[in-house]
């Protein structure tokens, strides 16, 4: 396969068990406490698991700047000894940051699903912003490595925005469709040309390849 060819991969990775699950917060950059010691056990195995797989090798390791995203993307990226590149925005939860998720939704007032444009609280981004945000750092990712593996350490929220934006789901689309994302659930997306077209005309599409594996953790 000519280097033209090469599907570009990508495996998302949602961020292991952290104290923020536990305490049921919105936890950003600013209140993150990073992951709990399950977490980090999660971590490790998934790290064991991606570092033994011989179908390809992982050419780069991205992360949120979030301590649990940035601390799981460490994890993994020492087990393929490279460094981890903490460089993806993690959810901007505003004035809801470091509070209790029941009280962010009681003062919301609906389901956040049904109103993808509001924000879920003062300062915050919207659904629609972050799916288009996330939507812009992945195919940044896809140009700067075409052909190659890049592993994305992220949240539950990349991997279902990512999954809309290459199903060509509109933000509004989460109120009727989801996506099950557990702790270190691995997802890969390859971004491959469109086959049997004559001649080759450069066309490539999203083929999802595995959603939300967890083989590693049993």
């Amino acid at each position: 396969m000519t280097d033209d060819q090469a599907p570009t991969r990508l495996i998302l990775v949602r961020h292991g068990e952290a104290h923020a699950n536990i305490d049921d917060v919105a936890a950003g950059v600013r209140t993150c406490r990073g992951l709990t010691d399950r977490g980090r056990e999660q971590a490790s195995r998934l790290a064991k698991y991606l570092a033994s797989q011989q179908d390809y090798g992982i050419d780069a390791v991205y992360s949120s700047i979030a301590a649990r995203a940035r601390q799981t993307g460490e994890i993994l990226a020492a087990a393929l000894d490279q460094p981890v590149f903490p460089a993806l925005s993690a959810p901007n939860y505003g004035e809801g940051e470091g509070r209790p998720w029941p009280e962010i939704i009681a003062g919301f007032g609906d389901a956040p699903a049904l109103h993808p444009d509001q924000p879920l609280a003062r300062g915050a981004e919207s659904w629609t912003t972050y799916q288009r945000r996330t939507g812009r750092d992945l195919a940044d990712l896809v140009r700067r490595y075409p052909g190659r593996t890049v592993a994305v350490v992220g949240h539950r929220e990349t991997v279902m925005a990512a999954s809309m934006n290459f199903f060509s789901l509109l933000p509004w689309a989460r109120a009727d469709i989801t996506f099950t994302v557990d702790y270190t659930g691995v997802t890969t997306w390859e971004h491959a040309p469109l086959r049997h077209t004559n001649p080759p005309n450069g066309h490539r599409r999203w083929n999802l390849v595995r959603h939300n594996d967890t083989r590693h953790l049993d």
